[in-house]
């Protein structure tokens, strides 16, 4: 047997062993530092009007005023793009409607309220907000895919032209 491959199955087998035993001489697992989040100090207070359909989807914010806060801008957005409308029973009136978000520092909390405006709504059979960017995002896929399809070569440019054949079958 080869010298070579005895001394790496020596040290294999030695590596095993020292893996198993759980020797003192092994490093302390690290324990991970805690993630500070910085929590604000100040109130906050954003308010959204919007549209919403016979679903009690938001279909589009017409004006919104916003808190100093950019990243409570971000969520409170968010938020109310994925929001519905709707009453205990599970039907919707559509409508014009304030959403407000309000943060408590003492209680780190968000509250949100919603007040409807105006019934009716040319909107009522339109799709909510989020439907219309998941259509905008499929559309820009399938765009994109048929710019990729574009580009490749047909199976005649791979291939070449057919060969002719030299003689009659028999």
């Amino acid at each position: 047997m080869n010298t070579k491959c005895l001394s790496s199955a020596a040290f294999a087998l030695a590596a095993i062993f020292a893996l198993g035993s759980g020797s003192a001489s092994a490093s302390p697992k690290p324990t991970p530092a805690p993630i500070r989040i910085p929590i604000p100090k100040n109130k906050m207070h954003s308010d959204f009007t919007v549209e919403v359909n016979h679903l009690g989807q938001i279909v589009r914010v017409t004006s919104g005023d916003w808190s100093h806060s950019a990243h409570f801008n971000h969520i409170t957005y968010g938020n109310v793009l994925q929001a519905f409308i709707r009453r205990p029973d599970g039907t919707a009136v559509v409508g014009v409607y304030r959403i407000s978000y309000n943060y408590d520092p003492r209680t780190t909390r968000i509250s949100r309220s919603v007040v409807l405006l105006k019934r009716g709504g040319n909107w009522g059979n339109l799709p909510g907000a989020v439907e219309q960017m998941i259509a905008k995002q499929r559309a820009r896929e399938r765009l994109a895919a048929q710019r990729r399809a574009a580009k490749l070569p047909t199976l005649k440019q791979i291939l070449g032209p057919t060969p002719k054949p030299t003689h009659a079958p028999s």
